[in-house]
């Protein structure tokens, strides 16, 4: 007897009862999922996918105009974004290379920026991991200005060292002991910096800007810390580090609905087994235990089409097996819906999700199953059933 088969029919009645066709904008029929919420986590099984940016931006619009929403946290380093005009800015593009990590390189991006129902959002990022040097500069004016020369000058130096070894950093799979010393000694360097920039302002009051960026050094020296614990610890250590700046940012935007933009990996309320063996703890399952009831977290899932794999190469997705959850939703002819599996949102637990679904998530070299029951993991599923690779501007010509 193959369960899946002979069950099929009646699981797809019962995910047809609750899911909410997006096709053609009703995304009023969410406003019920809404209620009560001040963090809205929207994840993707894949960075690299054109319709996961498009809907994620209109999802923004939605939950900007119609339920308050004014932050918009990106998985992108917190003191680059938070510092970056985008809105209105004549160089856009630059701004985006400079503010935004790769994965937002994109024209699908560059739409978020320039809808001007949306110039009012404020972005910021969680991230710990540096994007460029250009954001040394608006730092060191902004230290200079309001603390003085004698932190400024320390930290120029120390910034100066951090952009000379970050590619090393990058580039090097296992870090020589010297690179390691150099690390070290550069982390000191800047608990100096974190040290004096606290006295200083322990005495005074001064701007959010400099607040937002006394955060960023300390991101800094955090990153450093992710480095020197290898490839594997640093992982955890990353998500770590990532909720921790949420939990400061909530902190600094005190009373503001917030969302953030990431990875299912990171917003997933849930461990897997894996992981939790592993004691690998992520920014959604940290999250749900300080925010279980203001808290929505939307998986994003493709049907078919293609996307890039981590290093830009066409990846075909294919979701044949009938145990992927895909697969089924394919079935409704919908180009996007939504899927809400939170048990106290649609009143019960229907059988099919007890079972245990394969759904898609993209790793090194390409996508693989993640075999889990949905509602333990999400409060919706966002399925899109055709997509394409988004457009990054170094592919075009």
């Amino acid at each position: 007897m193959n369960k899946f088969a002979d069950k099929r029919t009646e699981w797809k009645e019962q995910i047809n009862e609750q899911l909410i066709p997006l096709d053609e904008g009703e995304w009023k029929q969410l406003d019920r999922f809404l209620e009560g919420k001040q963090i809205v986590l929207l994840g993707e099984n894949s960075h690299w996918v054109s319709e996961y940016y498009t809907n994620k931006i209109k999802f923004v619009q939605y939950l900007h105009e119609k339920h308050g929403f004014r932050v918009l946290v990106l998985e992108s380093g917190l003191v680059e974004a938070s510092t970056t005009d985008f809105f209105g800015n004549t160089n856009l593009e630059d701004a985006m290379k400079n503010g935004l990590l790769g994965i937002y390189h994109n024209e699908e991006m560059t739409t978020l920026f320039t809808n001007e129902g949306l110039e009012d959002l404020t972005i910021a990022g969680m991230d710990v991991q540096p994007i460029s040097n250009d954001c040394s500069q608006r730092i060191l004016s902004c230290v200079e200005k309001e603390i003085g020369g004698h932190v400024a000058n320390k930290l120029k130096d120390v910034e100066a060292t951090f952009f000379e070894l970050e590619p090393q950093i990058r580039n090097e799979v296992k870090l020589a002991k010297d690179t390691k010393k150099q690390l070290k000694q550069l982390a000191e360097g800047y608990e100096e910096v974190i040290s004096l920039m606290e006295n200083e302002m322990q005495a005074g009051v001064y701007s959010k800007r400099l607040q937002l960026i006394y955060r960023g050094i300390v991101n800094r020296k955090q990153w450093l810390l992710v480095n020197l614990k290898g490839r594997f610890r640093s992982g955890s250590l990353r998500d770590v580090f990532m909720y921790e700046n949420l939990e400061w940012l909530f902190d600094y935007y005190k009373g503001e609905k917030i969302i953030v933009w990431s990875h299912n990996y990171h917003i997933r309320k849930n461990r897997s087994l894996l992981l939790k063996g592993l004691g690998i703890k992520t920014v959604g399952h940290l999250l749900a235990k300080q925010y279980a009831h203001s808290l929505l977290s939307v998986g994003f899932y493709a049907g078919s089409g293609t996307c890039l794999s981590p290093y830009k190469q066409p990846y075909d997705i294919s979701v044949k097996n009938q145990y992927h959850l895909e697969k089924l939703l394919m079935e409704f002819n919908r180009d996007v819906l939504f899927l809400p599996v939170n048990v106290d949102a649609i009143g019960q637990k229907r059988p099919w999700s007890k079972q245990n679904w394969w759904l898609l998530e993209m790793k090194w070299l390409g996508m693989a199953p993640l075999v889990i029951k949905p509602y333990k993991f999400y409060d919706a599923i966002f399925f899109v059933k055709r997509v394409n690779p988004p457009r990054y501007w170094e592919d075009q010509d």
